[in-house]
C-alpha cells in the first residue's frame, strides 16, 4: 500500500472514530425543560444521536412508546400526541440505552410564534432611552403567570437552512 493510500486510510478512521465518540444522544434547544407543546395535536420531538442509534422516546400522559433510528447526519425525530391544555407539568424521557435524557416541566397548551418585525426583538423593559411603559409591573407581577413560557430563537443570518443554534 502507497504512503499516500496509508495516510488517506488512517484520516478516514481517525474522522470515523472521533465522531462515534463524540455522538452522543443530544435534543433541538427548543425541546428542553418547562418547554409547551401544542394541546391535542402531534408534537414532533427531535435531536440528533450517533448515526444508526435507536432512540425511544417516552412521555408520561401515554403508555405509549415511540421511537426512531438516527439517519447518516445523525438526525432522529417522532412524534407523539399531544395532552389537553392543563397546569399539570409532564415530563418526556429520551433514550438511546446509553444516554438518557429527562425533559420536566412541559405543559400543554396553546403554542404562538411571533416573528417578521424588527420590533419583535424588543424585550419587555424596551431598549435604553426608550422604555416600555408599565414594563416594570409587568415583570414585577409576571411570578402571577407561570404557564406562560417564552423560547426566544438566536437571530443567525444564513444562506442555507440550520438544524439548530
Amino acid at each position: 500500500m502507497k504512503a499516500s493510500a496509508r495516510l488517506v486510510l488512517t484520516i478516514i478512521i481517525t474522522l470515523v472514530a472521533a465522531q462515534a465518540v463524540n455522538a452522543k444522544l443530544r435534543l433541538h434547544h427548543l425541546v428542553s425543560d418547562n418547554m409547551v407543546i401544542q394541546q391535542l395535536a402531534e408534537a414532533r420531538l427531535w435531536g440528533w444521536d450517533t448515526p444508526g442509534k435507536k432512540v425511544t422516546v417516552k412521555v408520561s400522559w401515554s403508555a405509549a412508546r415511540h421511537t426512531a433510528v438516527a439517519d447518516a447526519s445523525g438526525l432522529w425525530q417522532v412524534k407523539v400526541k399531544t395532552p389537553q391544555a392543563s397546569h399539570k407539568p409532564l415530563c418526556i424521557t429520551f433514550s438511546d440505552g446509553t444516554d438518557r435524557i429527562t425533559v420536566r416541566n412541559v405543559l400543554a397548551g396553546e403554542v404562538w410564534v411571533c416573528g417578521g418585525q424588527s420590533n419583535m426583538e424588543m424585550g419587555v423593559r424596551g431598549y435604553d432611552g426608550c422604555p416600555v411603559e408599565g414594563a416594570n409591573q409587568t415583570i414585577a407581577e409576571a411570578s402571577r403567570y407561570p404557564a406562560i413560557r417564552i423560547a426566544k430563537v438566536p437571530a443567525k443570518m444564513s444562506v442555507v437552512p440550520k438544524g439548530d443554534s
